[in-house]
């Protein structure tokens, strides 16, 4: 095994995700629908290098055994043993099964990469100008990908949502439904994004009837939440025990970052009208984010609706005139930047820092 240190840790990060986030912005495999250098390039460098970490993320070892249990399970033993809330997810175990024709665990943190990172970049070059694709490619790197360090299987829940959420505003329910089903297959939690749909129609008021008592029913269901567990069960009412020391940093920026969301409501909807729903989102993942004061763990399911924040974000330049614009795309880009620094070298957020690889 060869560990990095932690500043070229650091750095290798960096590079990896920028010249990624470039690569991939550049590509034209959306006009052409098929993949040219540029995206084989964009894929390759940040899928090797979750592919050949080793011991590198805080569930790695988890997921390694997951590996070795699964990919020797048939599915008539996995729908025998392991279909349930408490069991390994259906997606987990087919990755683990294809992973395992090679013969390789890299394979199936590599596959796992795979999965996090391309649709989602696919869509966000699909959706947004390529003056910014660059910006959300790259927050999605320092973001949600490198959060797949950690807990894969919500992640990459969460990465079904945004593939599916282009079907929300063409309201197209079953194919919405489709990405809710792989969501679930990886984790039985992204269920609790079923209502996302209904959230939204494109001439909805800000606060319509429906809106409302949904953010409503998340204030009460936050209220309610230990008692809901503990009907659960198994591991989830372990969940309302957690006695660690507990500060939910998250909750104070975020908090802040929706009053900005709000300020700016409609400015964000003469870009594109898809952020109204973008904005109800991340204040229904404010309100869920309060969980995290008694449990992080509990608090994961705010990602959910969460995700959009990076979305809004991204979209910052386009808020003021031209000639701000170059300004503004490079403050987005500092605080990317920035916000990876402070979360996963001087936080430690997911143990992904020093770098490791080479095995035994």
């Amino acid at each position: 095994m060869v560990e990095m240190g932690r500043i070229e840790s650091l750095f290798l990060y960096l590079v990896i995700y920028i010249t990624s986030a470039y690569f991939m912005s550049k590509s034209n495999v959306i006009e052409k629908k098929k993949p040219d250098i540029y995206m084989i390039v964009a894929v390759l460098l940040p899928v090797l290098l979750a592919a050949k970490r080793y011991y590198v993320g805080t569930d790695y070892e988890s997921y390694y055994y997951m590996y070795r249990r699964m990919s020797r399970t048939s599915f008539r033993t996995w729908v025998a043993n392991e279909m349930s809330l408490e069991g390994t997810p259906f997606g987990i175990w087919f990755v683990a099964r294809i992973a395992f024709q090679f013969r390789s665990y890299e394979m199936f943190y590599g596959l796992l990469a795979a999965i996090i990172y391309v649709p989602t970049a696919l869509v966000l070059k699909k959706q947004y100008p390529k003056d910014i694709s660059f910006l959300a490619i790259l927050m999605l790197l320092t973001g949600q990908f490198t959060t797949g360090f950690n807990i894969t299987k919500q992640v990459a829940a969460v990465v079904m949502l945004i593939a599916g959420l282009q079907y929300v505003h063409e309201r197209k329910f079953w194919k919405f439904a489709l990405f809710l089903f792989l969501a679930f297959c990886f984790h039985p939690s992204a269920l609790i994004a079923a209502p996302i749909y209904f959230l939204w129609k494109p001439k909805d008021a800000a606060f319509s009837f429906k809106r409302t008592v949904f953010i409503l029913g998340c204030i009460v269901f936050i209220n309610f939440l230990p008692q809901f567990l503990t009907a659960l069960g198994g591991r989830f009412e372990s969940y309302t025990a957690y006695t660690d020391e507990i500060s939910n940093r998250s909750f104070y920026m975020n908090a802040g970052w929706v009053v900005f969301f709000f300020l700016m409501r409609r400015k964000y909807i003469e870009f594109d009208k898809r952020n109204d729903l973008y904005v109800t989102m991340v204040l229904i993942g404010l309100i869920l984010n309060v969980s995290g004061f008694s449990s992080p763990y509990v608090k994961r399911i705010a990602m959910y609706y969460s995700f959009p924040q990076s979305f809004l974000i991204f979209q910052i330049p386009y808020l003021f005139d031209t000639e701000e614009k170059p300004l503004f795309k490079a403050l987005v880009f500092i605080y990317t930047i920035a916000m990876f620094v402070i979360n996963f070298y001087v936080l430690e957020f997911s143990d992904i820092i020093p770098y490791a690889y080479g095995g035994v």
